[in-house]
């Protein structure tokens, strides 16, 4: 096998067969072991054959092919003056005290005493050339010419050169007039193929008729435990809700008398809200206390007593589908349980005719009891209606699956064609999301936005990164002090502002009559300077009340 030709599923393993296996015991489910004669030690045969048991699982399946060297013919004209008879005779001598290439009969018996039961041996010709009328086996004859001329000179080059000191000359001449033989379509010439397997062959069962139910649970006896009481005791508890107090306790006889029948105890405990059975010494069947199980967790789901102790038939079982998880919404969840019931209750009655089956609808949960198949079909109709798919069209599938199984004519056929495909008539509304971006501004690009900057990127550029580790440690401790300093300020300006004094009104008022008052005054002056000084020129006077201006407007900016 070349690397190339290796499946990617394939873990190949390089070992020494004539040594003991390194794989653990009930390893492999399927053991092949093809070819290995030629290899394996005279002596190793029956280890090899226990070796190969010991590694495969119980039940598991092992095969074993070999050859058997000894060319034969087809229409029988290979005598021992042909090539081919001859290599097999000399192949087989020089290795016959190494190796046990007969081995291929004896492998039905090593198996067998191996411990294999049902071995299976099988002979088939393998032709070298495509000399079969089998189109079949004329295609592997024509595949294996090839191999065939390489396995001749392969095979025989040691035995031949070293142990029977064949010349050269005369080994090449030999394999050239065995590979010629092989072509020759003639001879018919073909290897034996030992096989040997379990046996798969069919056997016929008289016993084994077709009315027979290979479903049905046989009930199981006092007389079928042969082993006595159980070593140990087996106990399962449930809690049940307040309001079943009353009720469980005036059926609790009852409850009591039907599990007594099976040798199972019962308790009730009204005070932890808890009811609890076990097996005793009396108890004869191992599976009844998963039964009795069943019979407490119905009981708490609010279903009567009388319909809960049927759980006790082999032929019944439960199921509790929990339907509050399947829904968020509350009310929605309320409106969808609602469609299990139907009006007045006619779906959940369809549903009980068609399934076989007893539900009961309580809180969070649906209760069912009847068999496997109708339970299983019962548990795809919840699940559905909680996913918003209304039972009736279930219950159409049902009826129309019930008057198919009428006709045995369409027992092995498809009934898909006959089956109702429903399909949604509204298209349900896209959603709308809560923000939603504007792209009409935005460049379009054809290129990938820039790689976000790692954290060794940034330690580069700071530089931070060629810093030892105590240096590391001492920046990180400052950019803490520094980062409690600011934060410790801030708190210090926000405390200040309480002392801060506000501004008040009263002297704002004060200082607008100081103001006015000096205004006033100033004003006086001037007058009295203009009546004393006299009426100057246009253009004196114009400058100076400019500059009076001025200086007026700076010692107002001022005193505010």
């Amino acid at each position: 096998m070349q690397p190339l030709d290796i499946p990617e599923n394939l873990w190949v393993q390089i070992d020494d067969l004539n040594r003991s296996f390194t794989f653990p015991s009930r390893y492999f489910d399927l053991v092949h072991s093809r070819l290995v004669a030629p290899g394996i030690n005279r002596t190793r045969w029956t280890s090899y054959v226990r070796d190969l048991v010991r590694v495969t699982k119980r039940g598991g399946w092992v095969q074993m092919v070999e050859l058997n060297y000894n060319v034969q013919s087809d229409n029988g004209s290979i005598t021992d003056q042909h090539a081919l008879r001859e290599w097999s005779r000399r192949y087989m001598r020089a290795l016959e005290d190494l190796k046990d290439l007969r081995v291929g009969p004896r492998l039905g018996s090593l198996m067998t005493s191996a411990g294999l039961v049902e071995v299976d041996t099988t002979m088939i010709q393998l032709p070298l050339s495509a000399w079969s009328s089998d189109p079949r086996m004329q295609q592997i004859g024509a595949s294996n010419r090839s191999n065939v001329h390489q396995l001749l000179e392969s095979l025989a080059l040691y035995p031949f050169t070293q142990r029977l000191h064949m010349p050269e000359g005369e080994f090449r001449n030999l394999i050239s007039r065995a590979q010629a033989e092989v072509d020759d379509l003639r001879l018919k010439a073909y290897f034996p193929f030992q096989a040997k397997m379990p046996s798969t062959y069919k056997r016929d069962k008289p016993w084994d008729t077709d009315d027979i139910d290979k479903w049905k649970i046989e009930e199981f006896k006092p007389e079928h435990n042969v082993s006595g009481s159980f070593a140990e005791e087996s106990s399962f508890m449930t809690l049940f809700p307040k309001y079943r107090e009353v009720y469980l306790k005036e059926a609790w006889p009852m409850i009591t008398r039907a599990l007594e029948k099976h040798g199972v105890a019962c308790t009730l405990d009204l005070v932890e809200g808890s009811m609890t059975v076990k097996t005793t010494r009396k108890t004869y069947d191992p599976a009844v206390i998963l039964k009795a199980r069943d019979l407490i967790k119905l009981l708490a789901r609010s279903v009567p007593a009388q319909q809960a102790i049927k759980i006790l038939d082999d032929d019944i079982a439960c199921d509790i589908i929990k339907i509050r998880n399947l829904v968020n919404n509350k009310e929605r969840f309320v409106k969808r349980r609602q469609r299990i019931l139907g009006p007045a209750g006619s779906t959940l009655k369809a549903l009980e005719l068609l399934t076989s089956t007893y539900i009961l609808v309580q809180g969070n949960t649906v209760s069912a009891m009847g068999p496997f198949k109708g339970l299983k079909e019962l548990r795809r109709v919840v699940e559905d209606c909680m996913a918003n798919i209304h039972p009736i069209y279930h219950v159409k599938e049902l009826m129309i699956k019930r008057e198919l199984a009428k006709d045995p004519t369409l027992a092995g056929e498809s009934w898909d064609r006959f089956l109702p495909n429903f399909k949604k008539r509204t298209l349900s509304k896209r959603r709308v999301p809560h923000k939603v971006t504007d792209k009409s501004n935005k460049y379009y690009t054809p290129f990938p936005p820039a790689q976000e900057k790692s954290k060794i990127d940034k330690e580069l550029e700071s530089g931070e990164y060629f810093l030892s580790k105590q240096a590391k440690e001492r920046v990180r401790k400052e950019e803490i002090q520094e980062k409690q300093r600011e934060k410790r300020e801030e708190k210090m300006k926000e405390r200040e502002k309480d002392f801060v004094p506000p501004v008040e009104d009263a002297d704002r008022k004060e200082k607008k009559k100081e103001k006015k008052e000096k205004k006033e005054k100033k004003e006086k002056k001037k007058k009295r300077k203009h009546a004393e000084e006299g009426e100057e020129g246009e253009e004196e006077a114009s400058e100076k009340k400019k500059k009076k201006r001025k200086s007026k407007s700076e010692v107002e900016e001022d005193s505010e």
